[in-house]
């Protein structure tokens, strides 16, 4: 029987599981999709080229290639123990920062309204950090469901944690 239970077989959960596992537990690990890897998916190069179907009868160079097919960024990763394991095992990780601030064309999103959600993002932000070491609760009770920029930072939390503020 084991004696750790790690819901989830994306990065995260890998990780916590070797971890547990590497300090002597037991350790079960629960994935709900037919592979584990979560948001990290590579798929074989040759996959990508079927010769039949209609796809083009190509055979790459590197028929054992894999290509990534997601995972574009490690989170926290100067406590996430994927990166020394990416940079021991030749990967580059690129530690500079992201351009989150920088506003791609022209979307009409005016400077003081980007300024204003960004303190709302800093304010929520802050809101949660304060409250790590008190019970478990969503995201979402640290951003009043009627605040302006609340669909916004739903989004990012979609987009960076996989999961609504909820």
């Amino acid at each position: 029987m084991a004696r750790a239970v790690v819901i989830g077989g994306g990065v995260a959960g890998i990780a916590a599981a070797r971890t547990l596992h590497d300090a002597g537990q037991e350790v079960l690990l629960v994935e709900a999709s037919d592979r584990l890897g979560g948001r990290a998916h590579s798929l074989p190069l040759a996959s990508l080229f079927p010769r039949e179907g209609g796809g083009p009868a190509w055979t790459p160079a590197f028929p054992g290639e894999h290509v990534d097919a997601g995972f574009g960024w490690l989170h926290s990763a100067q406590r996430n123990p994927w990166t020394e394991i990416a940079e021991t095992t030749g990967f580059t990780v690129d530690r500079s920062d992201a351009n989150w601030r920088t506003q791609w064309r022209d979307l009409g999103f005016p400077p003081e309204d980007q300024s204003a959600s960004a303190t709302a993002y800093q304010d929520w932000n802050e809101r949660a950090l304060a409250a790590l070491e008190g019970p478990d609760r969503p995201l979402s009770d640290f951003i009043a469901p009627n605040d302006k920029w609340r669909p916004k930072i739903d989004a990012i939390s979609g987009y960076a944690n996989g999961a609504n503020l909820t």
